[in-house]
């Protein structure tokens, strides 16, 4: 089944009610969880100019949910010259079980790695990744990982989304334990990350929270959050390194964690999408004490848009501000330079503040849309044949951080920074995307960068 199939190509010449769903190909996955995630409803009329939109928007959700490696959907008039229809659904269950060794750099970027450590072998922590998706046929999921190195960590966390009839609201639990001997301790001026090793622990860190999702529809969902974290650091980094790492904490800083969060979204594939939006809102309340009192407020807006068959233009504009209650310590006082927020251009450095706003902007031309044939070097069949996209992107970002007060304003705050270039973006298996760009900042610097998201 080729992955692109979204119907026949003649299409019904007249409008279509849908009078039945039938939907196939499906083992482990209830059908009325699938049913769950599939817009289309007994009774609903689709025009004809709509037709082949319909189609490939069933798809896509579907594939969205994660549960399938491949969706195929058709219309069937269910007697001769009747408006009539029946909505044909087969699937392909992707493949539920991972457990996949894996390396994960020390340092916050393939870059940093490479001009600041040479390559150093290492700087490289083992990993081991369990994922369970769909564990009981109702789109739960089991994920665990373990990694060990400069960094030791557990993750562990179950999804369970259906809790009740109606399937709009689910519950998930987690647990996360970092054991480090080397740290980030303090940003110079500059907005050079310090970093710091020891033979013995510096900081040790558990993250353990539950959370309650409301989704009554297929786009617009809310997620509760109650945490409770504890950071216990070593007294060289908390005391001698830099006394603001934590603000003289005692030996350990427990707080709680709350948060609540709404997200709509309408994007049609969600790993690399080609038209839709994704809308968040967020609100977090970390501790109530003279040690940890903080509240954040974050948004974000990403829009895309399909200005020609091959050509997408991706707009993605956040921000988030903190209001600090109690005195801002360097570990909490974090903006872009870390993970998916950064400027492009910018990966070598690490702006610190309590707010920032960030607007990313990329024109995308798809080149090449196939199903590649794996079968010989994949012996599971759910992964021996991945569509396979490849785009040459055009980029813009610009962004801001402001400098908080009580820290002292390092070169990159308080400016305007803009960034950008070109890129080639791979994405694989729906949701495994590799972004090589080269990018030139308000500096004047110019690199090759590297990025690699590969999601499970």
């Amino acid at each position: 089944m080729c992955g692109l199939s979204i119907g026949p190509l003649d299409l019904c010449a007249q409008n279509a009610t849908i009078e039945e769903i039938v939907i196939e190909g499906h083992k482990r996955t209830f059908q009325n969880t699938i049913r769950r995630e599939l817009p289309a409803k007994i009774g609903d009329t689709i025009y004809t100019s709509q037709q082949k939109e319909f189609l490939e928007t069933q798809r896509f959700m579907l594939m969205n949910s994660g549960l399938f490696s491949d969706v195929l959907c058709e219309l069937f008039p269910l007697n001769k010259d009747s408006s009539e229809y029946r909505l044909r659904v087969y699937v392909e269950e992707a493949w539920p079980i991972y457990v996949i060794p894996y390396l994960e750099l020390v340092d916050r970027n393939f870059n940093i790695w490479a001009r600041e450590y040479d390559y150093s072998l290492s700087r490289i922590n083992g990993a081991l990744k369990f994922y369970y998706n769909n564990m009981t046929g109702h789109r739960d999921y089991l994920e665990a990982s373990l990694q060990f190195g400069f960094h030791d960590k557990v993750e562990v966390e179950y999804t369970y989304p259906y809790c009740n009839k109606k399937k709009t609201w689910g519950l998930s639990s987690y647990f996360k334990y970092l054991h480090a001997v080397e740290m980030p301790y303090d940003t110079e001026e500059k907005n050079k990350q310090l970093r710091w090793f020891s033979d013995s622990t510096l900081l040790v860190k558990t993250d353990f929270g539950i959370r309650l999702h409301i989704q009554p529809g297929l786009f617009t969902r809310q997620k509760f959050t109650a945490a409770f974290v504890t950071l216990n650091p070593n007294e060289e980094i908390a005391y001698s390194l830099n006394p603001e790492f934590l603000n003289n904490a005692p030996k350990n800083m427990r707080y709680l964690k709350l948060a609540y969060a709404i997200i709509h979204d309408t994007r049609n594939i969600r790993p690399h999408p080609t038209k839709g939006f994704y809308a968040e809102f967020r609100i977090e309340q970390q501790g109530f004490s003279e040690q940890r009192n903080a509240t954040t407020i974050f948004g974000k807006y990403r829009f895309f848009y399909q200005a020609l068959p091959r050509v997408t233009i991706a707009e993605t504009i956040q921000s988030s501000k903190t209001y600090n209650h109690s005195k801002v310590d360097y570990y909490h006082n974090r903006a872009l330079g870390l993970s998916d927020d950064y400027i492009r251009g910018y990966e070598y450095y690490l702006i610190d503040g309590d707010f920032y706003g960030l607007s990313k902007t990329s024109v995308q031309y798809k080149f090449h849309d196939k199903q590649w044939n794996l079968t010989k070097l994949s012996p599971i069949k759910a992964l021996a044949k991945p569509s396979v996209q490849m785009y040459l992107t055009a980029n813009f970002d610009l962004g801001y951080v402001q400098s908080s007060a009580q820290r002292f304003k390092s070169e990159l705050n308080d400016k305007m920074l803009p960034g950008g270039g070109i890129g080639l973006e791979i994405v694989a298996f729906y949701d495994k995307m590799i972004q090589l760009e080269y990018s030139i900042n308000r500096l004047g610097e110019k690199d090759l960068f590297l990025h690699i998201n590969f999601t499970f």
